[in-house]
């Protein structure tokens, strides 16, 4: 399970290296996800998307890393960290006495996303008060009674848990905007 204990290690352990736990892996997921429903409305093929994801949370990462984090092929990674290194969204270097190159995230989050992304917050915060209220109202007992009651019951459920899923992810990306930017 551990290999071989005499074995040099192949480069020293980065912190960038490491999987997350718990929380943190929740937090990485969900702001990927993100970058991929973002990427889908504007046309970005989900795996370039996804590997955004990626560095937005974790800044720097090598290629192995990538196929490890993603389960994409490593033609397809190596495809898209060149394509991402043209756009000068990535750099990569090489640190002395490693093996492997090292791809850095070179963009900072705009203002103007930032803002979007709270306005975006408050809209989904909107919302989520709306469908409280429809659901006070439906709670009635002549309409509990009702034939259409539980699948206007359920799109409400539905709709304040995919909200507050997406209202989340949104307050995680603001926090890590505003580390970012200061």
């Amino acid at each position: 399970m551990f290999g071989n204990p005499w074995k040099q290690p192949e480069e020293p352990f980065n912190t960038f290296e490491i999987d997350y736990p718990g929380k943190l892996k929740k937090i990485e997921e969900k702001v990927v996800n993100l970058f991929i429903d973002v990427g889908k409305k504007r046309g970005i093929n989900s795996k370039k998307s996804a590997i955004l994801g990626y560095f937005y949370v974790r800044k720097e990462l090598t290629q192995k890393k990538l196929v490890h984090l993603t389960n994409f092929s490593s033609g397809t990674v190596s495809m898209t960290l060149s394509q991402l290194e043209s756009e000068g969204t990535i750099t990569k270097t090489k640190p002395p006495g490693s093996r492997n190159f090292h791809y850095n995230i070179t963009i900072k989050t705009p203002q103007h996303t930032l803002d979007s992304q709270l306005t975006l917050y408050r809209t989904f915060q909107i919302f989520l008060h709306f469908f409280d209220a429809i659901k006070e109202k439906i709670a009635k007992p002549e309409l509990v009674q009702s034939r259409p009651y539980p699948a206007i019951y359920n799109f409400v459920t539905t709709m304040k848990e995919i909200l507050g899923r997406y209202s989340h992810s949104i307050e995680d990306i603001q926090e890590e905007g505003k580390n970012i930017s200061s």
